[in-house]
């Protein structure tokens, strides 16, 4: 991280060190309960947002650069604190009992790596006009994220804040993780950036949706240092680095914008999440008598830092990843290999589509622009190398998914699809490709960089044109092929600026056509969903917990009473049993008929009580992590149809797969169930089921073979 060999004016860096063993030591002992909560979350917190750096700053030839250092640092911190604790709970802390011991570990080993920074310095340097830029932007941007996600919980129960938070205690409770809607079966979805959350959820005390509500604002500061960065690598010049980032920031569907400027109408008040993509839908995107233009996920810029997912992380980490790429491939030296292929393996674990994208733009860059052996050769070993964890988590998602997840399309419609939304931007990033490869001589390890940049370009609009994805997933290319070209874009402008003339009035011309549509469409969009972030669900966050406020439909707070009882009874826990629930029904028990029911018809949430009770469900509905083709779902689906509506016996098929399952099953009966079988509660002791849990109408029974632990002494410890 320092380009200079020069060791010049340079600060110590051993007090920072010292501070850092303190606090870790200090979170280490709350993290077992022996000391207090705010040295967990002011000790773990910083090693989670910066553990890395005295690694980072003795790996570097020479004193560390410093806004190199804190990016570099904060992308990596989180990861690092991620590996150890998976390795620690895949080793000698399995188990959800002993997640906190498992904390301690690596709050320890993290404390301990601090002293690795004694003696490491770094410079004394005045930043650029285009650094000073990125930080304000990016404190901007990342205080833009906190406000959407850390006022009202609207926005983190956002379209899938639930299962996220169901897959995010389903790491918690031991790694990998099983299904939480098919307990026992393997997991069809990428798990890295829920036990992230899990791991941040742990660190601060703090409920799975406020884990990655922290995550995203982590995210949307650190992508804009991330992209300056790579700006900066290439254009070398502070007012172009602060176009590149505008443009990359807010150049996305700023077509759209100029609709919104014509109509006048610059706010939105959407009441629930559907209604926020409905008015970005209905006030940004063009549509035609065939439908519209394009994917309304792509007609705000920032909407992705407004909501729970997990693109911010790992875009982050791709830009980062990128910006590291642009010094490896100019020559290859430490610690810049590393920090690429590492960023880069971190987001293709975190989000495979953006990661898998990115190694494979860099792995290509390092083949045809890298200069030098080590720029070529080893860069390529280091992305494979540190891509596996990825690759395993693909594989293992991939084994248990039986729908189709990639296929190639060749549609002409595409290229309004994806030229659209970059129509202000791809034009002038035309001539900045042009105008950089005459400024750049061939000879100037520049190249390489812009190299990388082109390259990326061409990839994502390309992947965006023709490939196919699960839920239409690929407008994310054309949400990532707004940042390379944005930094195009930028020396376009700049270069037509720098001419005069015509070429200065067209480039003038083009700027303000692009204020005026960028502006009105962040207008547009920070009002909607500043909006839906001051709405309230009636959800309750507390420390590990979700918990359904109640008072709605008939019974549904006796149905709060037993999610409370399963997530937090000492034995019930020590079993690890799973949930049948009714789930053919399309709404959540907890809130029956309310507005804001969260299980409902689409399943975009999955079924609630994987985040409400922190239990995996024996069946759920197929959603975005059960396939609709899975056989044993199928089956089991059919066992609960018996299990709740038959009026007859319960068949043999039935019968042998709820009484034979071997593991302990918990079963939910309210008042919907017992108007759809009156005879349930019966039927269910006869066959052996025991009544474990009752609050007014709803009651729990535990299948037969299975008891619950009569004393603290009987729990596994």
């Amino acid at each position: 991280m320092s380009e200079a060999r020069d060791q010049g004016a340079s600060v110590g860096l051993s007090v920072p060190a010292l501070v850092g063993l303190a606090l870790g030591i200090g979170a280490a002992l709350s993290a077992l309960g022996l000391a207090p909560k705010a040295l967990l979350v002011v000790g773990g917190g910083w090693l989670l947002l910066a553990g890395a750096w005295p690694l980072l700053a003795r790996a570097t030839p020479g004193p560390a650069s410093p806004l190199k250092l804190v990016l570099n640092a904060g992308l990596l911190s989180p990861i690092l604190a991620l590996a150890l604790d998976v390795a620690a709970r895949t080793t000698l802390f399995v188990g959800e009992a002993a997640a906190d011991r498992a904390l301690a570990l690596v709050l320890v080993i993290l404390a301990l790596s601090q002293l690795v920074g004694r003696g490491a310095r770094v410079r004394r340097e005045r930043l650029s006009f285009g650094a000073w830029a990125a930080i304000a932007l990016a404190l901007a941007i990342g205080g833009w994220s906190a406000w959407m996600l850390l006022r009202g919980n609207a926005t983190r129960v956002s379209y899938h804040g639930l299962l996220h938070s169901g897959l995010a205690l389903a790491t918690e409770r031991g790694l990998p993780p099983h299904n939480p809607w098919l307990a026992g079966e393997g997991l069809g979805y990428y798990w890295a950036w829920h036990a992230l959350g899990g791991l941040v959820m742990r660190t601060a005390r703090i409920a799975p949706t406020e884990a990655f509500a922290v995550i995203g604002v982590w995210a949307a500061v650190l992508h804009v240092l991330a992209l300056q960065q790579l700006a900066a690598v290439l254009l070398r010049d502070g007012r172009r680095e602060l176009a590149a980032i505008a443009a990359g920031l807010f150049g996305l569907n700023a077509i759209g914008g100029l609709a919104v400027l014509a109509r006048g109408t610059f706010t939105a008040t959407p009441e629930s999440n559907g209604a926020l993509l409905a008015a970005l839908r209905e006030q940004l995107v063009p549509s035609a008598a065939s439908g519209l233009l394009w994917d309304p996920r792509v007609a705000f810029g920032l909407s992705k830092l407004g909501n729970l997912s997990s693109y911010p992380a790992s875009l982050a980490l791709l830009l980062g990843g990128f910006a590291a790429a642009g010094h490896a491939l100019r020559h290859g030296r430490r610690p810049w290999i590393g920090l690429t292929a590492l960023h880069l393996g971190a987001s293709f674990a975190i989000n495979p589509l953006v990661g898998a994208a990115g190694i494979g733009i860099v792995g290509l860059a390092a083949l045809v622009h890298g200069r030098g052996a080590r720029a070529r050769f080893g860069l390529a070993a280091a992305l494979v190398l540190c891509a596996l964890p990825g690759v395993v988590l693909v594989q293992a998602a991939r084994a248990a998914y039986s729908g189709a997840a990639l296929g190639f399309v060749f549609d002409p419609t595409r290229l309004v699809w994806v030229g659209g939304p970059l129509a202000l931007l791809l034009p002038p990033a035309l001539i900045g490709y042009r105008s950089l490869r005459r400024e750049i001589e061939p000879m100037d390890a520049r190249r390489a960089s812009l190299g990388l940049v082109a390259l990326a370009c061409v990839a994502f609009v390309a992947a965006a044109l023709f490939v196919e994805l699960p839920y239409a997933n690929e407008y994310k290319f054309v949400r990532l092929a707004a940042f390379p070209t944005g930094i195009l874009a930028a020396a376009g402008l700049a270069h037509g600026w720098r001419r005069g003339g015509a070429a200065r009035v067209v480039a003038g011309a083009w700027i303000l056509l692009g204020l005026a549509g960028a502006i009105p469409n962040l207008i547009l969009g920070t009002s909607a969903y500043a909006h839906l972030a001051g709405q309230d669900l009636p959800l309750i966050e507390a420390d590990r917990r979700l918990s359904p406020a109640g008072g709605g439909a008939p019974g549904a707070d006796d149905v709060v009473a037993a999610y409370d009882f399963l997530a937090t009874d000492p034995g019930l826990r020590a079993l690890a049993p799973a949930l049948i629930a009714d789930v053919a029904r399309e709404r959540g028990e907890a809130f029956g008929a309310q507005a804001h029911a969260f299980t409902r018809a689409d399943n975009l949430q999955a079924h609630e009580a994987a985040a409400f009770a922190a239990v995996d469900l024996w069946v759920d509905r197929p959603s975005q992590v059960l396939d609709a083709g899975d056989p044993t779902a199928a089956r089991r689906m059919q066992a609960v149809s018996q299990l709740y509506r038959a009026a007859a016996p319960w068949d043999e098929a039935t019968r042998k797969l709820v009484f034979e399952s071997g593991r302990p099953l918990v079963m939910l009966v309210g008042e919907a169930e017992r108007r759809a079988r009156p005879a349930i509660d019966a039927d269910l002791e006869r066959s052996g089921f025991r009544l474990v849990f009752e609050s007014g109408s709803a009651r729990l029974y535990l299948s037969p073979g299975h008891e619950l632990p009569r004393s603290e002494a009987d729990l596994p410890r």
